[in-house]
């Protein structure tokens, strides 16, 4: 039997990147180098900005070319760290045993059954 395939967009699969890092980081880095140069407003404000825009840029690219979702799931792992902890607790109480309990009619046929063996004279 042949298998069926679909031809799909580069633009879908494709992460969507801006200039090598992932879009909404490259736009806060772009900003904050910006806020950097109009506080300070000078030559050593503005080279400041280029180099350390430049160093985060460069940061950013390097974990977009090893995983362009990276921030992401950092982000969510940080959203849930406090549901889902990475190790154990001291004052986590301890799991309870499985035990399979009885059937309410279960319990009640059994003790039905207990009342009339005690009644039974066997000789």
């Amino acid at each position: 039997m042949a298998t069926r395939s679909s031809a799909l967009h580069q633009a879908l699969i494709r992460p969507r990147l801006l200039a090598g890092g992932e879009r909404q980081a490259v736009i806060y880095n772009g900003a904050a180098g910006f806020i950097l140069f109009m506080a300070t407003r000078s030559v050593p404000g503005l080279i400041a900005a280029v180099v350390l825009t430049a160093i985060v840029q460069g940061v950013l690219v390097a974990l977009a070319s090893r995983d362009p979702q990276s921030l992401a799931v950092n982000g969510r792992n940080m959203k849930y760290q406090h549901f889902y902890s990475t190790a154990a607790s001291l004052d986590a109480k301890p799991a309870e045993a499985h035990t399979q309990k009885q059937a309410p009619i279960e319990y009640l046929v059994f003790a039905a059954q207990s009342l009339l063996k005690g009644k039974r004279k066997d000789a």
